[in-house]
């Protein structure tokens, strides 16, 4: 059976290391559009739901919200907590896919970063979402975008030997299935499961959350890029939405 804690603790340490030195496509696509579509966070009091390291929960600080991390790994928490021990927030490890240990409407919003398509039972986690965020607050998240998940890199020997750029096969869209991948080029390797974006965005109809945003992320055009960032212009490689809580 897998251990998700058990899998994030074993690559905690090299994640953190990785995310500290600097990730690209985090810093230059994912963040500036999660930043984006949260909006003014002052005063604000936020939960980072599945906050790995943090890095996440001291941005949203230092524009003026108050944050709450929590993330099942309890090596990631504990790099949290000493990285950032005496800034407006705080980190508590915990299950996000059972009862979060927060009272009902606590939070003005609730913030995922890359988390939700690592989880086996997003429903459950939804229905936290609503019952710990204030009517009218704000739910945004981001995963890796569902076609990305349900497809892989396809270069023929043709293509190879002609120089040009990879083509993307995708297979099954719809079938939900589990894998693995190595993030960021760690060593080992976590769970990820694929889901059609249809599955994401039922779950927000269902929870009676508006959809307010939604945005669908491409490496942006930054020189002559070719090959794989070439194909990355062109499929999306994460996808953020963002919903009002209605209760």
């Amino acid at each position: 059976m897998r251990d998700a804690q058990k899998e994030w603790n074993e690559i905690a340490a090299e994640y953190d290391d990785k995310i500290i030195r600097g990730d690209f496509f985090r810093e230059k696509v994912l963040d500036v559009s999660l930043r984006k579509h949260i909006g003014s966070v002052n005063n604000k009091l936020i939960l980072d739901l599945g906050c790995g390291q943090g890095y996440l929960s001291k941005a949203l600080t230092s524009d003026g919200a108050t944050t709450v991390g929590i993330d099942a790994s309890t090596a990631l928490i504990e790099i949290a907590n000493k990285r950032y021990k005496g800034t407006n927030t705080s980190f508590v490890v915990g299950n996000i896919e059972k009862q979060f240990p927060f009272q009902d409407n606590y939070f003005d919003i609730v913030v995922s970063n890359m988390v939700l398509m690592d989880i086996e039972n997003p429903k459950q986690t939804m229905q936290e979402v609503v019952r710990t965020t204030k009517e009218g607050g704000l739910f945004v998240f981001s995963i890796l975008h569902p076609l990305f998940t349900g497809g892989n890199i396809h270069k023929p020997i043709k293509d190879f030997v002609l120089h040009r750029r990879p083509s993307f096969l995708l297979r099954d869209y719809k079938k939900q299935k589990q894998t693995s991948w190595n993030i960021l080029g760690t060593t080992k390797i976590t769970t990820v499961f694929h889901r059609p974006m249809e599955y994401y965005l039922s779950l927000l109809i269902e929870q009676n959350i508006s959809i307010s945003k939604i945005e669908e992320l491409t490496l942006p055009e930054i020189h002559n890029e070719s090959g794989f960032n070439r194909m990355l212009q062109e499929i999306p490689i994460f996808l953020v939405l963002g919903g009002i809580i209605n209760k």
